[in-house]
């Protein structure tokens, strides 16, 4: 069944590419991204064969194309494509600049077709996500702070260090260092809040055709110099799996919730997902629960993988104290390395969770859950619209 979906997918590719145009700035993301999700040289060739550009392509972008991998038949063809755009204009410096602008202009939104089309890539993507990590030991640094009285949970309580193994599906966890000092207990056996589970179960469950979400269209998004798009959803309570706990199972509810899933443009691929209880009864002791989770690219036994970087969990409860606690996760290593962990790693810079912003003379309007939008015929001289998606991996 996979195979027929697979096949699907790379058949509507190839029939719109005839129609396809891309900048230069476009087809250096397209390569960029067919690169990091490891598809094969001649499936990224023959998809390049149909691609017009509407600029110059010039032997030093290739070249640097050529220095992040790719592979001989893709290099064939990006020569071709040079030769075939020799007499257009060739792009600005400005506009191939590799580090991000402190602000950008958002393209117009996708269209209804390929709304569908990226929704059905991340649906696939989000369903097969944990059957293709590998078994891998990494460190969670859980930094706990708390705010009395309503404020800000600023006060650093806590920092705790522990040791995840992942092994054939299943997650184990062991806490080495509690403020850097030695221990040996079970995560579970600490005080206060603590989440686990983040690897994958999240993400299915807002896809899980059980799940009913509703999905609209939010907006262009900026993450690690990435351009991402972003659909908001929301899960009604009657469909939802997302479970509040207070006091270890003493009070639970299950809440519907909503949040923002930040993908890929071509592949689908889902960088970041935030999830917001809403409609919590009322009298129930957590008022708020906000999460969200950003997967980063990382090196695990010479191989890339998609795995969490970093999960931001706040609570408000009904005795008006505010906890946030930022779970980091470093250190991957492949599975069967054993060794100990004996110093808590150093925090993430927060830039690289933070949502770059856009140029706010150019906000294309978001739409309601489900809504979607048509696109815009404004100029937009530095968005990337994105072209079809290149072929999934072989």
């Amino acid at each position: 069944m996979r195979f027929r979906f697979i096949l699907f997918l790379l058949g509507a590719a190839l029939a719109l590419q005839a129609q396809q145009s891309m900048s230069v700035a476009q087809l250096k993301e397209m390569i960029r991204s067919c690169i990091e999700q490891k598809q094969s040289d001649k499936a990224v060739a023959s998809f390049l064969k149909d691609v017009k550009l509407t600029e110059k392509l010039d032997d030093r972008v290739i070249e640097e194309m050529q220095g992040q991998g790719i592979g001989q038949k893709t290099l064939k063809a990006l020569d071709d494509l040079r030769d075939q755009s020799a007499d257009l204009k060739a792009p600005t410096k400005q506009e191939l600049a590799a580090a991000a602008p402190k602000t950008y202009k958002q393209p117009p939104p996708l269209d209804s077709v390929h709304q569908k089309q990226l929704l059905d890539q991340m649906r696939q993507y989000a369903s097969n996500y944990t059957q293709n990590l590998p078994n891998f030991l990494c460190a969670q640094v859980t930094r706990r702070y708390v705010g009395f009285r309503g404020e800000d949970p600023n006060r650093l309580m806590d920092t705790v260090t522990a040791r995840l193994s992942y092994n054939e599906g299943r997650e184990d966890y062991k806490v080495y260092l509690v403020n850097d000092r030695m221990v040996n207990t079970s995560i579970d056996k600490l005080g206060g809040a603590v989440s686990t589970g983040e690897f994958g179960s999240l993400m299915k469950d807002v896809f899980d055709p059980a799940s009913q979400a509703d999905f609209g269209w939010d907006h262009w998004g900026r993450l690690r110099g990435q351009n991402l798009a972003v659909f908001n959803y929301f899960i009604d309570s009657g469909h939802s799996h997302f479970t509040l706990d207070y006091e270890r199972g003493a009070q639970r509810i299950v809440t519907a919730y909503k949040g923002l899933i930040y993908a890929d443009q071509y592949t689908g691929v889902i960088y970041q997902i935030t999830f917001n209880a809403v409609d919590v009864p009322p009298g129930f002791p957590i008022r708020k629960a906000q999460t969200k989770l950003d997967y980063d690219l990382v090196d695990i036994g010479g191989s890339k993988y998609l795995v969490p970087l970093k999960a931001k969990v706040l609570m408000h409860t009904t005795d008006n104290i505010n906890t946030r606690n930022e779970e980091e996760f470093t250190l991957y290593r492949k599975f069967g390395t054993e060794s100990n962990i004996t110093f808590t790693p150093p925090p993430i810079d927060e830039s690289q969770t933070t949502e770059q912003q856009p140029d706010s003379s150019q906000q294309p309007a978001k739409s309601n859950h489900g809504q979607q939008n048509q696109p815009s015929n404004d100029a937009n001289p530095t968005g990337l619209p994105p072209p079809p998606a290149p072929p999934p991996p072989q």
